[in-house]
């Protein structure tokens, strides 16, 4: 019984030792994890790339150091007068939020890991816990008169450190003292001049504010003279159509073609007579130069079911568009057509010999004029 006794107090041992192990073997590599985090890390500029800094990303982040001890939270950013970020707020310390000392650190001390998941700053939470407290002033005038006393408390304990000094027996010490009344003096000035700066930035702000107020009003006042216009555009248009209604006249002998007058579907397949009255083709089709926006009409002269046909193009106000059953223009002419006709203002020799071939871009079935 005893020996059994003996056998469970060993096999018990064992057990607490080999959970030991694990449990620092664990650790250790977790702490490793976290060093080799660290060495990999990027400052956050390099990290965000050409990527914006987005304060909403780094505010509320949990911070710690390289050794993986959790030092607090990114509570805020702090932006200098040229816009840039200079300082970042860390809350240190506390339980649930009660007893936390608000710190400042320069923000270029301020890494990442390259996944983004863990914020690392290379101090130890004793560190950050000496670091000055970060107070911010509710306006203008509580950050020039918090200043100033932190400045009028630095001057005495200025004066108090250098009397000290004096009355010490070490001349190394009371310049030591010295040198951190310079300090805080220095640090107090700081405060006040990032005051300042605060103040103008909000005073930035507003007149930003103003400016984009005005935009906003002038862009609305753009719309409505826009919608007017168009407006006044469509009754323009409304008018001219109902004028050209107007003034188309189907018992006139002879109309000059307008580009309003007809649809180009109607035109594509007419056909051409030349001044004599002869017919000598018909209207290919109908393009417009992207030089100067005129319309041309493309005439298929000659040929047999479209084999030999030559193309020329001629400007569509040279064209001039017939009725049917009408008595010629001139004596000795023939008859026209018995159907709808372009007339052209020349023989088809005198087009022939003054018009150059047309050919049809390869792209499209857009042409250019020349």
């Amino acid at each position: 019984m005893r020996r059994e006794c003996g056998y469970v107090a060993l096999a018990a041992a064992v057990a607490m030792l080999c959970g030991t192990a694990a449990g620092q073997d664990q650790q250790t590599q977790q702490q490793q994890e976290e060093r080799g985090a660290w060495a990999d890390s990027l400052a956050y500029d390099e990290y965000l790339g050409d990527r914006d800094l987005q304060a909403s990303e780094l505010i509320d982040a949990r911070v710690q150091n390289p050794q993986g001890e959790e030092l607090g939270r990114v509570e805020d950013l702090l932006v200098s007068r040229d816009g840039d970020v200079a300082q970042v707020v860390i809350a240190v310390g506390g339980v649930l939020g009660v007893g936390q000392k608000r710190v400042t650190v320069p923000y270029e001390e301020l890494r990442v890991s390259r996944d983004g998941e863990t914020l690392f700053i290379a101090r130890t939470r004793e560190e950050l816990e000496a670091l000055p407290e970060y107070r911010a002033q509710a306006d203008e005038a509580g950050l020039a008169e918090g200043a100033a006393a932190q400045r009028e408390a630095a001057a005495e304990q200025l004066a108090v450190q250098q009397q000290e000094g004096a009355q010490a027996s070490s001349e190394e010490q009371a310049q030591r003292a010295e040198r951190q009344a310079e300090q805080q003096v220095e640090q107090a000035e700081e405060r006040e001049q990032q005051a300042a700066r605060q103040e103008q930035q909000a005073a930035e702000q507003e007149q930003q504010a103003a400016q984009q107020a005005q935009q906003a009003e002038a862009q609305q006042q753009r719309a409505a003279q826009q919608a007017e216009q168009a407006q006044q555009q469509q009754q323009e248009q409304e008018r001219a159509a109902e004028e050209a209604q107007q003034r188309a006249q189907p018992s006139q002998r002879v109309t000059v073609m307008d580009r309003t007058d007809r649809r180009a579907s109607e035109l594509i397949g007419m056909t051409v007579v030349d001044s004599r009255g002869e017919e000598i083709g018909e209207i290919d089709d109908l393009v417009v130069s992207p030089e100067d926006g005129r319309i041309f009409a493309v005439l298929a002269i000659g040929g047999v079911i479209g084999i030999g046909e030559r193309l020329i193009s001629v400007p569509l106000e040279d064209l001039e568009l017939t009725t049917p059953g009408v008595e010629p223009r001139e004596p000795g002419v023939p008859g026209e057509p018995s159907e709808n006709a372009a007339r052209l203002k020349m023989t088809s020799e005198q087009l022939i010999e003054t018009q150059p071939e047309f050919q049809y871009s390869t792209d499209e079935r857009t042409a250019g004029i020349g």
